[in-house]
C-alpha cells in the first residue's frame, strides 16, 4: 500500500471517490462506522448526497473476519485481531501498521472461508448472492456443486447431536471415610496444591472460611459469611459443598463470574476431589436468552430474504453459521463482537415461538443443559436465575439442599430487578 498527501480533505475525498469508479470494492474497517462519516464528509465538501454506487462497493473487512474467526474477542482493531489469533503481518517496508494487519486479515480470512465445509461454503454463498459483487462471491466461496441451506441444516443437527453435555465429572466413589477439610487445603501436599501446582499459596482465611461453609451446610438455615478480597472464597465454598454430598446451587453475581467459575475454579476443584478419591459432577445453566435457538436458525434459513435484508445482516448470519458449527455450549455470549445485537438478540431461545419441532427441540441447548442439571451434584447458575426461577414458582424437578450466593451483598439488587 502506497501514501499518497493531500493538501485538502476535499481533494481527499474525491480521489477516494474516482478509485471507487474503478474498484472491484473497497475493504473498510468497520463499515457501520465509516459510512455515517463519509456521507456526513460528502455532503459537507460538496453539498450533494454520497452517491448510491459508492455504499454498494464498500465491504467490511471486520465482519469478514468474525465469519472466519467468529469467536474472536479483540476486534477494536485489526492489528489487535491479528495479535489474537496468531497472524504475523508487514507492509513491504517492515512495518506492522493498520494497512498491514488489514491485508493479512484479508488473506486470513479468504483462506479460513475456502478451506471450510461445502455445505457451509454454499450456505455463505447464498446469503451473500444479493449483498456481494460477483467477483468477490467467486473469490471467497468457490463454486458449489448445490444450491440452498438442505446440506447446511444436516451439519447443524449432526453438530448439535453431537455436543457434549455440559457436565464436568470427578471419578471416584461416594463418600470417603477420614478426609478433613485441611487435607485439601495445606500445602503442599493437600490435594489443591497438588492439583495448583508451584503458585499454590496456604491461605488461613481460606481454610476457615470453607469450614465456615461446612457448619452452615448442617443447619437449616440461612447463614451470611463476610470474607476479604483474595482469601480464595470460590475454592472456598466448592470444596465443602462438594465434599458434604448435599446437592447445591451455586449462584454468581453475574456471568463473567459464573463462567470463570466454570471453566477455571470448577475443573481445579473436581481434580482435588478426584485426587482424594471422590467423584462428583457439576453443571452449567443460564436463563434462556443466553441460549441458541436452532429452531429459529431453520425458519431464518427458510425465509432468508425476510432476514438478511442489508449487507450487515448478511456478515452477521454467516458470521453465526460458521459459529454454530463450532460451538461446545450454544452461548450466544460467544459471539460478543458481532456488531448486530438486535439480530443475536433475536436468535435467544427465550425469543422463539413456543412449540420447536421435535428434532430440533430435542437438540435445544438449553433444554439439554436444564436436562443436565437435574442429575448432578451442584449447578452452577446466577443470581438472576434464581429470582426468576421463584417468581415462577418452578424448579428442575430434583431435590435441593442448599444455595450458596457468592456476592450476596447484591442480592437486594437483583431481586428487585427480577420483580418488578
Amino acid at each position: 500500500a502506497s501514501i499518497e498527501p493531500y493538501p485538502t480533505e476535499t481533494e481527499l475525498l474525491f480521489k477516494l471517490l474516482e478509485n471507487n469508479d474503478d474498484a472491484s470494492g473497497i475493504w473498510v474497517w468497520d463499515r457501520a462506522q465509516i459510512l455515517p462519516t463519509l456521507k456526513k464528509w460528502h455532503f459537507r465538501t460538496t453539498g450533494k448526497p454520497l452517491p448510491d454506487t459508492i455504499p454498494n462497493k464498500l465491504f467490511d473487512l471486520r465482519a469478514l473476519s468474525l465469519i472466519a474467526f467468529p469467536t474472536a474477542q479483540r476486534s477494536d482493531k485489526p492489528e489487535n485481531l491479528c495479535k489474537e489469533i496468531n497472524i504475523k503481518f508487514q507492509d513491504e517496508l517492515g512495518n506492522g501498521g493498520i494497512l498491514a494487519a488489514m491485508e493479512a486479515l484479508l488473506q486470513a480470512s479468504a483462506a479460513k472461508l475456502q478451506a471450510a465445509k461445502p455445505d457451509l461454503q454454499t450456505a455463505w454463498r447464498n446469503l451473500f448472492l444479493n449483498h456481494l459483487l460477483p467477483e468477490w462471491i467467486e473469490k471467497l466461496f468457490p463454486e458449489a456443486s448445490e444450491s440452498g441451506f438442505d446440506g447446511y441444516l444436516h451439519e447443524l443437527e449432526e453438530t448439535f447431536r453431537n455436543l457434549p453435555e455440559p457436565v464436568q465429572s470427578s471419578i471416584g466413589q461416594p463418600t470417603v471415610e477420614g478426609l478433613t477439610l485441611s487435607d485439601f487445603f495445606k500445602k503442599p501436599d493437600g490435594f489443591v496444591a497438588q492439583v495448583t501446582g508451584d503458585g499454590y499459596e496456604e491461605r488461613k482465611g481460606q481454610v476457615e472460611f470453607a469450614d465456615q461453609v461446612l457448619s452452615g451446610l448442617r443447619e437449616s438455615r440461612p447463614f451470611v459469611l463476610e470474607a476479604g478480597t483474595g482469601i480464595g472464597k470460590t475454592k472456598g465454598y466448592l470444596i465443602p459443598l462438594l465434599l458434604n454430598g448435599k446437592r447445591a446451587y451455586v449462584a454468581t453475581h453475574t456471568k463473567n463470574l459464573q463462567d470463570q467459575a466454570w471453566y477455571k475454579d470448577v475443573p481445579e476443584a473436581l481434580k482435588a476431589l478426584e485426587l482424594a478419591g471422590i467423584g462428583r459432577s457439576v453443571s452449567i445453566l443460564k436463563g434462556k436468552n443466553n441460549y441458541v435457538c436452532l429452531q429459529t436458525i431453520v425458519d431464518w434459513l427458510e425465509d432468508i430474504r425476510e432476514v438478511v435484508r442489508k449487507q450487515e445482516d448478511a456478515f452477521t448470519l454467516a458470521a453465526v453459521l460458521h459459529w454454530l458449527l463450532q460451538t461446545k455450549t450454544g452461548w450466544l455470549i460467544e459471539l460478543g463482537s458481532l456488531n448486530n445485537r438486535a439480530m443475536i438478540a433475536r436468535l435467544a431461545r427465550d425469543q422463539a415461538a413456543p412449540g420447536l419441532s421435535e428434532t430440533w427441540g430435542e437438540l435445544d441447548p438449553h433444554k439439554r443443559a436444564v436436562e443436565a442439571a437435574q442429575s448432578v451434584d451442584l449447578v452452577l447458575v446466577n443470581h438472576s436465575y434464581v429470582f426468576a426461577r421463584a417468581k415462577m414458582d418452578s424448579d428442575d424437578g430434583a431435590p435441593l439442599d442448599a444455595i450458596v450466593f457468592d456476592e450476596a451483598h447484591n442480592i437486594e439488587d437483583g431481586v428487585t430487578e427480577a420483580l418488578t
